[in-house]
Order: structure tokens, then C-alpha cells, then sequence
């Protein structure tokens, strides 16, 4: 072979190569020290993976997906290395990945049952309570609505006895 072709075409491999996507550990050091997490996060999520069951009454709000800036390495201390392995222990989805908050964190787990087919981009750009509310009222709407007089069916006004 040619000297100058392999140098050629190695120089064109490194200008096509894509950048590196974090990773899960990166992501939850960025949210860990960002957030300035302890282990009383670890037992609220703990709590809130144990109790699978959402709160029917919970008001969720439409807000924007917040922006985190996560380097290819993130630099954490001992504690909250330990603390980011457990997080990981704990909470096993694909969505993980694409948390920005603590509180996503805690909704990734719902999310995920609610619908493991959640594309990537929808992910990155719309807030996990966003996602789950989007997702609560589908499944309302395939049911046929909750028939409760805060929510009458449809076609139809509530009894008043």
C-alpha cells in the first residue's frame, strides 16, 4: 500500500468518527454533584422504586427539560462514586441515560413501564413528568376515561345524586 493513501484515508476515518454519547455513569456524577446528592436521595429512591404504585391524585406540571452539560469524564469524590454506583444498582432502565435532574431520576422507572419505547430524541428534549403525564392520559384515553365526575366521559355529563 501506499504510504500517503493509508494517511489519507486514516485522516478521513477521524473526521467522520461521532462524537462519544455519555454514559450512564457520566450522567448520574454530572446529576450527583451538580445537585449536591446524599444518601437520603438513595433511600427516597429506594422508596419510590419499591412503591411501584403513582399517586392517582399527584398534580404533574408541563416544564422544560433541564440543561445539563455532561463532559465525556466527570470527577467525583469517593461518597459520591458510591453514591452513583447504587443509583446505578438500583434503578436498571435504558431511560437513565437521558436523566437530567434528580427528579427525572426518580420518574425514569414509571416512564419506562409506562412505555419502554420512548424514541431517544423525545428523551433528550421533553422532561420526564412531562413524558409520563403524556403518557398517563394516552393510557386514560385507550381506557375510555375514568368515568369520574371530575372526568365525565365523553358525550356524556356527570350524575348528581
Amino acid at each position: 500500500m501506499n504510504l500517503a493513501r493509508v494517511i489519507r484515508s486514516d485522516r478521513a476515518r477521524q473526521r467522520h468518527r461521532l462524537p462519544r454519547e455519555p454514559g450512564i455513569f457520566q450522567v448520574l456524577g454530572c446529576i450527583v454533584k451538580a445537585h449536591g446528592l446524599k444518601r437520603d436521595f438513595l433511600e427516597r429512591l429506594k422508596r419510590a422504586v419499591g412503591d411501584r404504585r403513582r399517586n392517582e391524585g399527584q398534580s404533574l406540571r408541563v416544564r422544560a427539560k433541564s440543561a445539563l452539560e455532561v463532559p465525556p469524564f466527570v470527577l467525583v469524590s469517593w461518597e459520591e462514586y458510591g453514591l452513583v454506583r447504587e443509583i446505578m444498582a438500583t434503578v436498571d432502565n435504558p431511560y437513565l441515560v437521558f436523566a437530567r435532574s434528580p427528579e427525572e431520576i426518580l420518574l425514569s422507572t414509571p416512564l419506562h413501564e409506562k412505555d419502554p419505547a420512548l424514541e431517544p430524541g423525545e428523551l433528550l428534549h421533553h422532561d420526564f413528568e412531562t413524558l409520563l403525564m403524556a403518557e398517563e392520559a394516552r393510557g386514560e384515553i385507550r381506557d375510555g376515561g375514568s368515568g369520574s365526575p371530575r372526568n365525565p366521559p365523553v358525550g356524556g355529563e356527570p350524575e348528581m345524586t
